[in-house]
């Protein structure tokens, strides 16, 4: 009895040593696995964080040359801005030295108006006196060529004489 139980002891003592080794096989599988999942995950992730540092490194060579590109066209807006203003000073310069050079040229032209009525009015003024001056003239020679009773009787006979374009050309080169 004693070696029965010995042996059922024995027995239980192996079963459970089967049982030890079963657990042992399986936790080992289990655990043989879990780490392949666990390697496998962690390739993953060794992956997915080499692409990110990739995904990384290119958005920050992206924003770099962006950021290059964005102060060159600033550079540029800033170079275009100030020739614009350059330019636009020019070009008020410009408008101011032609206005003022139209300002001279129209008083100029209106100084030349008012000295041309003058000298019309002069020239005017000066016909008119020619006209009477030559009148006065006409009448003077008509009165002197005229034979009255004051000129002596020989050229009051040569007055008559004398035919009218003689007496025209007389009277030219007296005047």
């Amino acid at each position: 009895m004693l070696e029965g139980k010995n042996q059922q002891c024995l027995d239980i003592q192996e079963s459970q040593d089967q049982a030890k080794e079963e657990y042992a096989r399986a936790l080992g599988d289990v655990q043989t696995r879990f780490k392949q999942e666990k390697e496998k995950e962690v390739a993953a992730l060794r992956r997915e964080l080499a692409e990110m540092r990739n995904s990384q490194e290119k958005v920050k060579s992206e924003d770099y040359e962006l950021k290059m590109e964005n102060n060159k066209l600033k550079a540029e807006a800033k170079e275009a801005t100030l020739t614009l203003d350059d330019l636009a000073r020019q070009i008020q310069d410009g408008q101011a030295a032609l206005n003022r050079t139209v300002l001279e040229k129209d008083t100029r032209i209106e100084a030349l108006k008012l000295e041309k009525g003058q000298l019309e009015g002069e020239l005017s003024q000066a016909e008119w006196r020619l006209v009477e001056q030559a009148q006065q003239y006409q009448q003077t020679i008509e009165e002197l060529t005229r034979p009255g009773p004051w000129m002596p009787l020989r050229c009051r006979w040569s007055m008559n004489v004398l035919s009218s374009s003689t007496r025209r050309r007389t009277l030219r080169l007296l005047s």
